[in-house]
Parts: structure tokens; C-alpha cells; sequence
């Protein structure tokens, strides 16, 4: 059994009696999970639900880089593995989807799905994409997420982490193409970054107020950056301005900030965060 979060929005409410605002949805896999042909039917959900306005698609055992809290045991769910491009494809027929998260998908070889969403799902404003293509980074995935930056035109928040994803002009010239853009959070274990590409987002993106930044960088070398940024970018235009360039570690304390941040606003800036734990609102039961 697969689960899967999807919130409704009020065309789809209205058919409910009870109006709930959430719904769970299940869907049955094949009981053999040594079977590489297994089906999710994550298109059955999509057809399903066609009015669907926000997403979320987490393996099990996965925990959030800043509490290290796994959210989810890592035997619940086996056939999570196996969902693949072709059924994350199935998410670009939802239209009015705003709010998309997928996380450590194991199963996306080349990530081209994640074009498909982007062109079709315009209304997409909140996405959260963390390991696609599994736990060791996969390059044509990385790939294929620059190439669907370049139409996630709508986007207001982004959150990525991939363990492998290289920091550099051709990533930042997509990144700038998503110039509604208020808030970025980009994990990189072991990525390159290259600060000379990073500074004329702050051009582009005329709104982006949160950046922040964790990958393969020297301690010197992020600091500087971080300040410089800060110094130019810091304006009446952007009186708010928070930009935190950090070597990719374990985080858990405000002393870690060179500008003070409180944790707790650093966590909700930044960590994604599922809603599968928590309890629907006027209804009594999950699907």
C-alpha cells in the first residue's frame, strides 16, 4: 500500500458531504515487491482527483536534513521504490496543483516527468523536490531539473536537495528564469558551488527575499559571499533580506548563523516539512 497526501480544493469539496478539507488516498500494489514491473497507479489517483491542488510523495525511512527525524519507518511501504518517470508523469494532468513535494524517489531514472509538471502544471507556486533519482544523486535527473526550472515560471518557494547537484551557471541561468521567486533552499552534499553565477540572481529575481545555501563550499569562501550579498542586495527594495551560505553540516543552533536567525524561524523557512501525520479537520477518519 502506497499513501498518498492530496488536498482537494473547493470544486472537489463540494462533492464531499462531510466537506472535508484533506483526503488520504491508497493505492493497492502488487504484494510482490521483488517484481520490477509493479504498477503504483498513481494515474488512477490523478484521474481520480482531477481537481487536486496540492501533492506530496515521500518514501519511507527519509528524514529531514535539520531534525535528522524520520518521519516515516523504514519497512512501511516497499513499492515506493517503483514508482517511476511514466507515474510521475501523471501529476502534470493536475491542473490547478500549487503546492508539489517529492521525496527520495529511488525509481526516476531520468527525471523527465519533472518537465512535463512544469510545463503543464502552471499554477505551481511551492515545490519541494529532495534526493529524485536516489540516495547517491543521479546525474540525468539533475539534468532534467535544470531543464524544468526554465518553466517553473510561477514558482514563490523552491527547496532542493540533491546530493550531487553542481552549483554552477548552467544551474543559476535556470534558477533565473523563475523570477517570482521569494524564497530558495538549496542542499548539496557533495555539489560545487560557483558564487560568481549565484550573484546576479538577486538581479533577476527581483523578489527573493530568503536564500539560502549549503553544499561543498569552504567556510571562507561561504562567508564572504554572504556578506557581499547581503551588503548589495540589502536595500529599501529588500529591507528583510536574509542570505545564509553554510558547508553542507548538521545544523542545530543559532550560533551557526554569522546574521542571527532565530532556529525556529530558520526551520520554517527552510525544512520541508509532510502533512501525511497530520490529522484532517472535521472528519473522524482516514482512507
Amino acid at each position: 500500500m502506497i499513501v498518498f497526501l492530496v488536498i482537494l480544493n473547493e470544486k472537489d469539496l463540494k462533492r464531499n458531504t462531510d466537506e472535508q478539507e484533506k483526503k488520504r488516498v491508497g493505492v493497492d500494489a502488487q504484494s510482490d515487491a521483488t517484481n520490477p514491473e509493479i504498477e503504483t497507479n498513481l494515474s488512477s489517483v490523478v484521474s481520480s482527483c482531477p481537481n487536486v491542488i496540492e501533492f506530496e510523495l515521500i518514501s519511507p525511512g527519509c528524514s529531514d536534513r535539520f531534525t535528522s527525524h524520520e518521519i516515516i519507518d523504514q519497512t512501511a511501504c516497499k513499492y515506493i521504490n517503483f514508482v517511476a518517470d511514466a507515474d510521475i508523469e501523471a501529476i502534470s494532468k493536475w491542473k490547478l496543483l500549487e503546492r508539489l513535494m517529492l521525496i527520495r524517489l529511488k525509481g526516476l531514472v531520468h527525471g523527465r516527468s519533472l518537465i512535463k509538471i512544469a510545463k503543464s502544471c502552471v499554477h505551481l507556486r511551492y515545490l519541494t523536490l529532495v534526493y529524485i533519482g536516489g540516495d547517491n544523486g543521479n546525474p540525468s535527473c539533475d539534468v532534467a531539473l535544470c531543464e524544468s526550472l526554465t518553466n517553473f515560471t510561477g514558482l514563490l518557494e523552491l527547496r532542493l536537495e540533491q546530493p550531487r547537484l553542481n552549483l554552477n551557471c548552467t544551474f543559476f541561468t535556470a534558477l533565473c528564469h523563475c523570477t517570482a521567486l521569494q524564497r530558495i533552499c538549496i542542499l548539496s552534499l557533495s555539489g560545487k558551488l560557483d558564487g560568481k553565477c549565484l550573484k546576479p540572481v538577486f538581479d533577476i529575481i527581483p523578489k527573493l527575499t530568503y536564500l539560502q545555501v549549503s553544499t561543498d563550499v569552504r567556510i571562507g569562501e561561504a562567508m564572504k559571499l554572504q556578506r557581499d550579498l547581503i551588503k548589495k542586495y540589502r536595500c529599501s527594495q529588500r529591507p528583510v533580506l536574509m542570505v545564509i551560505i553554510k558547508p553542507y553540516e548538521k545544523v542545530g543552533s543559532d550560533t551557526m548563523f554569522e546574521f542571527s536567525l532565530p532556529y525556529k524561524h530558520f526551520s520554517e523557512m527552510c525544512c520541508w516539512r509532510s502533512k501525511v501525520c497530520y490529522s484532517p479537520t472535521g472528519i473522524s477518519c482516514i482512507l
